[in-house]
């Protein structure tokens, strides 16, 4: 399963970077709300397989992913502070700390809107509604009542983090939605979260865009996909274990040929429907793991290294991606090696110190 993690992360890279010669993967939505549906069959995997057996199971599930992201990020928040002020004092302009300090000076009366966007980059703390608030003539946040609004994307440290928080909301639910083997339950969600989007079709004509795309609420749906395929799967509803190759191929046909059949469901479809027979049959592939492991640094920090690349005279051979990939790829491995296994070994202790005997 790593590998198609890898990819999707790897999409949404190419997205922002341009095509690695030539070659182009998926459109970032596709590739962000496929990686959901898994995160929602893995949550829920491992609450029932890991976390039901600890005598603490919701307190360890949230803090151990909370220390499998926010830490990470954290660190790219740092990194993004550090470069701007070297921008600054080499170059003049102080990189994203920039609109802060153009901000403060246009409107030197009111700082509330930086502290509450400052709070906001340090704890991830709603990052996914950043998008639905613009600036009013004072230089006050205003709320666009869930319409399109870049304005305020620019003071975003990380500007991908939005779908870290949506994440986050999601973890809020899996134990109540995991503690029982129950499809039904979960079955009931997926109808919440598919009248929060009619609810908003026919009340606010919010209909596709980021007032779906980043709106937590609305993402729920892809999550609750996931846990329904882990539920289906384990009641012999789903593809079982032999059936992990050839949905491991279909799938990375559907990625790689996406330009040409260009349908988002498609790919939906593969991966609800083949992604625990995938887990299965690659479970002990280590080479598949460690890409699997090194997605999460790759997408959270690929931002930061492409303020890095687009820096002037910095060498560009064959276009943006490919420097931007390589450099990516070598700060994952660094991080899998020096942050994510020791950080691991923590979760595990965690865990085994509050297992049932």
């Amino acid at each position: 399963m790593g590998s198609i993690r890898f990819l999707l992360a790897l999409s949404v890279i190419l997205v922002h970077a341009g095509s690695l010669f030539g070659v182009n993967l998926l459109p970032g939505f596709v590739a962000v709300e496929s990686f959901y549906i898994i995160s929602g069959f893995y949550m829920a995997m491992v609450y029932r397989e890991k976390y039901i057996r600890s005598t603490q199971p919701v307190n360890d599930f949230l803090v151990n992913r909370f220390l499998r992201l926010y830490p990470l990020y954290l660190l790219v928040v740092l990194m993004t502070i550090a470069f701007s002020l070297a921008m600054g004092w080499w170059r003049g302009s102080f990189g994203q700390l920039q609109f802060y300090m153009d901000h403060a000076a246009a409107y030197p009366s009111n700082f509330s809107s930086l502290v509450f966007l400052g709070v906001s980059n340090l704890t991830l703390l709603c990052q996914d509604w950043i998008t639905f608030f613009s600036f009013d003539a004072e230089g006050q946040l205003r709320f666009t009542g869930l319409q399109q609004e870049m304005t305020v994307q620019p003071f975003l440290f990380v500007p991908i983090a939005w779908t870290v928080a949506v994440e986050m909301f999601f973890y809020l639910f899996v134990p109540w939605l995991a503690r029982f083997a129950n499809p039904w339950r979960v079955l009931t969600a997926l109808a919440l979260a598919l009248a929060v989007r009619a609810l908003l079709w026919q009340l606010f004509e919010v209909r596709d865009g980021f007032a779906v795309y980043r709106f937590a609420p609305t993402e729920f749906f892809w999550f609750l996909l996931g846990m329904l395929s882990y539920y289906l799967y384990h009641h012999r509803l789903f593809p079982r274990g032999r059936f992990g190759m050839p949905g491991l191929v279909l799938i990375l046909l559907l990625i790689f040929g996406y330009p040409w059949h260009d349908q988002p469901w498609l790919v939906f479809g593969a991966v609800f429907l083949f992604t625990l027979a995938i887990f299965y049959q690659t479970a002990g592939w280590k080479w598949d793991r460690l890409l699997g492991e090194m997605t999460y640094p790759m997408y959270i920090s690929h931002t930061f290294f492409y303020l890095i690349v687009m820096a002037n005279h910095f060498p560009r051979p064959y276009g943006t991606a490919l420097p931007l990939v390589v450099i990516t790829l070598a700060f994952s491995l660094l991080v899998y090696y020096g942050i994510i296994r020791p950080m691991e070994r923590l979760r595990a202790n965690r865990l085994v110190a509050h297992s049932r005997t």
